[in-house]
This record gives structure tokens, sequence and C-alpha cells, in this order.
């Protein structure tokens, strides 16, 4: 398992893709009902998001979910440790707030192995597998093996966030320079602008990006626009706005 994850991870910089991969290969090795990988948000560092998932059945999606360590035990008990926590019955688990217990109940989760994954010392992520149809005690080497997972992909997902940054930054940089050049090379402003929308459309991954142009009394309207299916057009729609006062 060990080596086919490495292999997996070798293959790829996708953040979504290296933890999808990581929770089917895990799931099925240790035949449990889940395996998710919660990522630490970088923006806000006491939420973890659940970024990764496999599931073996019609259990619920844990996919999206976002879980504050304060309200939840468990979360800071791992953070706490470098190894797997087992744990038979995991809604005794103790210190457990009620949103946390509440999400418990919602993914019907009755035993948990889970490790926090760390790169140079510092948490990033923490992987969970779920036993929903039993109660179930783990075995040592199973949390040894997950130990060894936990390892591979703490240094996986450090890799894969530098790479988007990276990424970002690049594509960042040539949207700012195709405008420049298109303010340089053209005086038609509806040229420019519509290069404009478009950029930023594709950068953001957006379904719409419009301007606004006001006109008078705070009334404007929607004068360039890049827009996908199946989404309408707002073009020359008109409009007040009403998020400033008038003195800004």
């Amino acid at each position: 398992l060990l080596n086919e994850i490495n292999v997996q991870l070798s293959s790829t910089l996708d953040l979504d893709e290296v933890l999808s991969t990581a929770c089917r290969l895990l799931c099925r090795t240790l035949e449990c009902n889940r395996a998710s990988v919660l990522v630490r948000e970088e923006e806000a560092r006491d939420l973890f998001v659940t970024r990764g998932e496999y599931n073996d059945g019609d259990y619920p999606s844990q996919l999206g979910i976002e879980v504050n360590p304060k309200d939840n035990a468990h979360l800071q008990a791992l953070q706490e440790t470098t190894k797997a926590v087992a744990v038979e019955r995991f809604s005794d688990f103790p210190g457990l707030g009620e949103a946390s217990l509440q999400i418990v109940e919602s993914l019907q989760i009755r035993s948990m192995l889970a490790i926090a994954t760390r790169h140079q010392g510092e948490v990033n992520g923490i992987i969970g597998l779920h036993q929903c149809d039993r109660e179930r005690v783990w075995q040592p080497w199973e949390q040894q093996l997950l130990e060894g997972v936990a390892r591979q992909l703490g240094i996986a997902i450090d890799r894969a966030r530098l790479y988007k940054a990276t990424r970002d930054a690049a594509a960042q940089e040539a949207f700012l320079r195709l405008v420049t050049n298109k303010v340089r090379n053209t005086l038609d402003t509806q040229t420019i602008l519509q290069t404009a929308v478009q950029g930023a459309r594709r950068l953001l991954q957006a379904d719409r990006v419009v301007i606004y142009q006001f006109h008078e009394n705070w009334h404007g309207s929607v004068v360039v626009e890049d827009v996908v299916r199946p989404w309408t057009s707002v073009l020359g729609n008109m409009g007040a706005d009403d998020c400033f006062s008038g003195e800004y």
C-alpha cells in the first residue's frame, strides 16, 4: 500500500487528486466504510476542511464539511500526538461538542482510526478511517500502516500547496501582462475591457464577469461581460447601486 500510494503521489501535484487517490487505496486495503482527509485552511488556521474522500457504500459524504478543533476534543488530541488514535466507540469520545456530535451522527461514524499529517512539525491535515456499519477494534498493524501513510501525505499536501501557489502566481502574472499589452497596443476601450473580463473569468474560474458602468444619479448598466453556459447574459441590464452611499 505504501509503495502504491507513493507512486500515485509522485504522478500528480493536484491536491484533490492526491487526496482522493490516497483515500481510495486506504479504504480498500483496510476495508473500512469511509476514508477522508481534512486539510487545514491556510487563510483560516482554526478550520479543517474535508478535501478528499472515498466511500464504499451509500453513506453520507463528508466532502466540504468544515470542522473547528475548538469544538472537537478528538481533533485536539490528534494534533498533540504523532501516533494514530484508535477509537472503538466514537460517539463516547470525551469532550466532543454539540456541533461535533451532530457531524458524527450525520456521518454515521461508529468507530474511527485517525492521525494528523505534518510537514516540518506543523499539522497540515487529518486522515480519518470510519467504520459505519459496526463497532471495530483497530489492530496495531493498521495503526502503524496509517502512520506510514500520514508521513507521505504530510509531504504531499505541502508540495501540492506550493505547486498551486506557484501556478496561480504565474497565471496572475500572465493575465496582467495580457491586459497591459492590450492597453499599449490598442486605443479601443471595448477591446481592452473585453480582454480584461475574459481573462479574469478564466483565471478565477467564475461563471460570469462583468463591468458595471455608472451613468448618473447612481444608476448604471452592465457594459462588458464574459459568461459561460448555461448562465444567461446580463449585458445591458440597468440598475441602481445600493452598496455604497453617495459620498463614495
